[in-house]
């Protein structure tokens, strides 16, 4: 496979999809420190090791007053990123350079925050190994690490097929573009699949298998083509990681945290009875099958007293991030089996606490709990459920928006113009969380005829005109056009909150 040599085996002759990963915001972070009674650090500078197309480098630099810095050695990837800051103004420096060349760089700053996403399972043994070395020299104390990676045992069933991909394409030599490759090593594990006792011992694999065939070329290039892919389990993480100063903080996909959601009654009785915190890591991905884990690490934790954390979670703002405020019925039916049937009274009291369209204190959506006779214990669950579900979001507070504001319009434009390297991208930078929004073509056709200006009828028959356009393209149907025309008002009162429209 064609690659650049300092990549040691990492495909770089096929960009990578343009992502968004919350886990990377300093925001989401802090939230999930304080959720879980840690001290979080107050983030100055921040590095992002291997960016991709660099889509949470641009939305987070843009959005906050953070000192970014960055490397991926993909150009396309280089390219799209470097654009995109170019667009915003925002405070970053990237570099193309490999793991061990920016390693050795001597203008890089101390970090307070260092993310990776994905990169952790793809990159060979010495590169995860000059990544320790480089949080262990960077990383300042009380510093945080962001790991996305691939996770034992929810891979076990598909390694062997994997492997297989991989030996095809490889016989099927450098001749071929990689993803006509990767077209006839799909062909060929799903021949092997059917016709061997493999996929009835694992029944579900197949199923799996089905939907990854139909994904994007250059998502399954980098998930399963690089020549190194290595799923871990997390005391090996954990041990790694060690070896920097740093130990495990907590999860940033919030509903791990959600009580009776992941987990029975039986197996969370289980789990919380586990001392030793990598063995209750390694127990919980055992119950759950996990195939991904998108953890913090901490140099040197900090709890938080209690009286320090109330504090803290009183002045903590939120605020709504979508129109669609129902529960997923997967949700609701493991919440009804776990016998966590009864929330809705607080999520219904949690949503129309934030239904004024502007980020709140906790301290007031406690107040409406207390209105309600709802605990003042079940608000933070709640938050994190509804928080994990992309329907609501922690925010910076009221002070910092007003300064990053314009950075984050002039990234928005950019994004929002489709005949950028950035036009796939499916999120828009919001000052108010500091982070990413996902936005739909419909919406971003609103905001770009609620910009062009006129009368609410003159814009909103622009964005019909331009909507209708697409379903040549099999976008959106003339139905759903019409169904979100018809809570316009909704989604302007959202988009206005989020300081996504003036």
């Amino acid at each position: 496979m064609a690659m650049d040599d300092r990549a040691e085996g990492y495909v770089t002759d096929v960009p990578y999809m343009s992502g968004y990963f919350a886990g990377l915001n300093p925001v989401h972070m802090q939230f999930a420190f304080l959720a879980a009674g840690l001290r979080a650090p107050k983030v100055e500078t921040a590095c992002e090791l291997g960016c991709g197309n660099g889509v949470s480098l641009a939305i987070h630099a843009a959005a906050s007053q953070v000192a970014w810095y960055a490397n991926d050695l993909n150009p396309d990837h280089l390219r799209s990123a470097r654009e995109m800051l170019a667009a915003s103004g925002a405070n970053a420096c990237l570099y193309g350079d490999s793991f061990a060349d920016f390693a050795k760089r001597r203008d890089l700053p101390a970090f307070d925050f260092i993310g990776l996403h994905g990169v952790w399972s793809w990159v060979s043994d010495r590169n995860r190994e000059t990544i320790v070395s480089f949080v262990a020299e960077r990383l300042k104390p009380g510093g945080v690490v962001y790991v996305g990676y691939n996770a034992l045992p929810g891979w076990s069933a598909m390694q062997p097929l994997r492997h297989l991909m991989v030996q095809h394409a490889a016989w099927a030599g450098s001749g071929q573009p990689l993803v006509q490759r990767i077209d006839s090593a799909l062909e060929f594990a799903g021949t092997l699949l059917t016709t061997s006792e493999y996929e009835a011992l694992h029944p579900k694999l197949a199923e799996y298998f089905a939907g990854e065939r139909s994904s994007d070329r250059r998502y399954l290039a980098h998930e399963y083509f690089n020549r190194d892919w290595r799923p871990m389990h997390f005391a090996e993480v954990a041990e790694a990681l060690n070896r920097a100063g740093l130990t495990y903080a907590c999860s940033a996909r919030f509903l791990d945290d959600v009580p009776g959601l992941a987990l029975t009654s039986k197996q969370s009785a289980l789990v919380d009875g586990i001392a030793d915190p990598v063995l209750r890591q390694s127990a919980y991905d055992f119950l759950v099958n996990r195939q991904f884990r998108r953890d913090y690490w901490v140099h040197g934790a900090a709890p938080l007293a209690d009286r320090e954390r109330d504090e803290a979670l009183r002045q903590l703002h939120a605020v709504l991030c979508s129109v669609d405020t129902g529960l997923p019925w997967k949700v609701r039916a493991a919440l009804a089996l776990n016998g966590r049937g009864g929330e809705e009274a607080a999520i219904e009291a949690a949503l129309a606490a934030l239904s004024e369209g502007r980020a709140r204190p906790l301290s007031e959506i406690r107040a409406t709990f207390a209105r309600r006779g709802i605990a003042a214990d079940r608000l933070l669950p709640t938050l994190l459920l509804l928080t994990g579900l992309n329907i609501v979001a922690a925010t910076h507070g009221q002070g910092l928006t007003s300064s990053v504001a314009e950075r984050c319009a002039r990234l928005n434009r950019h994004l929002a113009d489709e005949t950028s390297l950035a036009g796939d991208v499916a999120h828009l930078a919001s000052p108010v969380t500091g982070g990413g929004i996902r936005v739909d073509r419909i919406d971003r056709q609103f905001i770009a005829a609620h910009r062009a200006g006129g009368s609410a009828g003159e814009w909103a028959a622009r964005a019909r005109d331009v909507l209708n356009g697409l379903n040549g393209k099999g976008s959106y149907t003339a139905e759903q056009i019409e169904a979100r025309m018809g809570s316009l008002d909704a989604h302007l009162r959202l988009l206005a909150a989020l300081q996504l429209v003036p």
